[in-house]
């Protein structure tokens, strides 16, 4: 006979192969999803997976999608000081149907899930903010720099 399984080997291969550690890090953010991105976010932005540090995340609209792309990097700051290390290196928002009632049951989907949206640079968001820094209102101001930002995103992914 030879020596019992060690217990990483079993958890291995119940967890998969990214291994105990990345589950568990994947476990404690979908759990703890709502205390860390806050209500308002995680009633419209649903995490689905965390694999080589990027987090993917359904989002219910196009307008939510470039929302978070704008958030991501506070975002990714609040996952990991939650998570305690860098795990999540870049968030990619995708637009999912909106969840109906529980009454209504959940059909797949035939198409995949749209193409993932990559985030504005920090060089994107310095341009844009200093581009808006003479708006004197305030809300026209940030309007107008997600606007940039999301023309931006746009522009980069057609290529």
């Amino acid at each position: 006979m030879g020596d019992p399984p060690r217990i990483g080997r079993l958890l291995e291969g119940a967890i998969g192969s990214g291994g105990p550690e990345r589950s568990i890090h994947s476990a404690r953010l979908f759990h703890s999803w709502r205390s860390i991105v806050g209500a308002e976010v995680a009633d419209r932005c649903t995490p689905t997976s965390l694999k080589a540090g990027v987090l993917r995340v359904k989002v219910t609209t196009p307008a939510w999608a470039t929302e978070l792309r704008y958030l991501a990097p506070e975002m990714i700051k609040r996952v990991n000081a939650s998570l305690g290390g860098v795990v999540v290196k870049q968030v990619k928002p995708w637009v999912g149907r909106e969840e109906a009632g529980s009454e209504a049951p959940k059909r797949p989907t035939k198409k995949p899930p749209a193409e993932p949206l990559s985030i504005p640079s920090e060089t994107d968001i310095k341009m844009a903010r200093d581009l808006v820094a003479s708006i004197p209102d305030e809300a026209l101001a940030k309007a107008t720099e997600k606007a940039l930002l999301a023309g931006k995103m746009r522009r980069r992914q057609r290529g």
